[in-house]
């Protein structure tokens, strides 16, 4: 290691590179990569140096790259190292490179980066990678360009973790997500790649509308709630449980809101959902969901009523086949229905 490292420093590009690859092919071979070593070695900084001249220096950036995008998905202890010695606005730069692989690998290390802490997720948003970010979303999610789908894949990822964390990030900053997102939950077909991608659309959209009226309002007014109910009958149960949490959100918010829901068929779906699904976790989310409509006003209620959710809900408490929580879920839908309802 002590050699890798005299090597990255010595300013010769042959040598540069020759370490570059030789750390890079340690770090990714070992069940324990060394990457303490590489710390205490001082390889970091250089590294960082490494890929701030990408256009010269394609493919010293791509290994050095590859070497920061192991140590930025290690522990929160390591990855700060290499946060402190500027990685974060390089990466950003990278973002904007014409090579696929630097895109690629910059797009995951900020990803790495920002699962790390919500500190660390509002660094990168801070230092400006949404923009280039949905770019790249509008870019490879275009007809022509689908055959990248890794880099889709990873986008939407990245996408999906600046959009995640308790408190959230500002409406504001991300606001701008919603064109973007509404695009990729209508790709086709939705499968495979493309199916991870719209399964991570979904999650965004499900923290986004996690919060008040006004926000809940944002994301409706994006338009996605006719593919929302659409997707709620898919049979991937990555897609169909944030659908169903995005729905349980709406229905927290106004009369008015939850009527665009219901004008888009949402009570056929759930009950749906009610009816033939098996998969526990989605029932109970989709008990879950219909709790946040009888938790509210008669109104309300009685237009769960009116959709004859209330049978299959009582369906599933005297099924012996469902687990506890699916039993519970159901039991707080019909407890709020019979607390709040009114006794018509």
């Amino acid at each position: 290691m002590a050699v890798i490292a005299y090597y990255l420093s010595s300013g010769v590009y042959r040598f540069q590179f020759a370490a570059a690859v030789k750390l890079r092919f340690l770090l990714s071979i070992a069940a324990d990569p060394p990457i303490d070593e590489v710390i205490e070695r001082g390889c970091v900084p250089r590294l960082v140096e490494l890929i701030g001249d990408h256009v010269s220096y394609p493919d010293l950036t791509f290994e050095a790259a590859q070497a920061l995008v192991i140590i930025t998905g290690a522990t929160l202890e390591q990855a700060k190292v290499v946060i402190e010695h500027g990685v974060v606005p390089k990466f950003v730069e990278l973002l904007a490179s014409e090579k696929h692989d630097l895109q690629k690998l910059a797009v995951q290390s900020l990803g790495s980066v920002s699962a790390q802490s919500i500190a660390c997720r509002d660094l990168v948003l801070g230092h400006g990678a949404l923009t280039p970010l949905l770019y790249l979303l509008e870019k490879y999610s275009e007809p022509s360009m689908l055959e990248c789908t890794i880099l889709l894949q990873i986008a939407s990822r990245t996408l999906a973790i600046l959009c995640y964390g308790s408190p959230p990030p500002p409406l504001d900053q991300v606001k701008s997500v919603l064109p973007t997102l509404r695009k990729l939950i209508h790709l086709h077909p939705t499968v495979g790649v493309l199916g991870n991608v719209v399964e991570d659309a979904c999650l965004a959209l499900s923290c986004l509308s996690n919060g008040t009226v006004e926000q809940i309002q944002v994301v409706i007014d994006a338009n996605i709630c006719e593919r929302l109910v659409i997707l709620q009958r898919h049979t991937q149960h990555e897609i169909v449980e944030p659908a169903v949490r995005i729905v349980g959100n709406i229905f927290r918010g106004s009369d008015s809101q939850i009527q665009v829901l219901i004008d888009h068929g949402v009570f056929a779906s759930l009950r749906y959902i009610l009816t033939e699904e098996v998969r526990s976790s989605i029932l109970g989310k989709t008990c879950w969901a219909i709790s946040n409509m009888t938790v509210g006003n008669r109104s309300k209620i009685q237009k769960v009523i009116e959709a004859d959710i209330i049978p299959p809900l009582v369906n599933l408490l005297e099924d012996e086949n469902y687990e506890a929580e699916v039993k519970w879920e159901a039991v707080c839908a019909l407890s709020n229905a019979t607390l709040r309802g009114s006794s018509k």
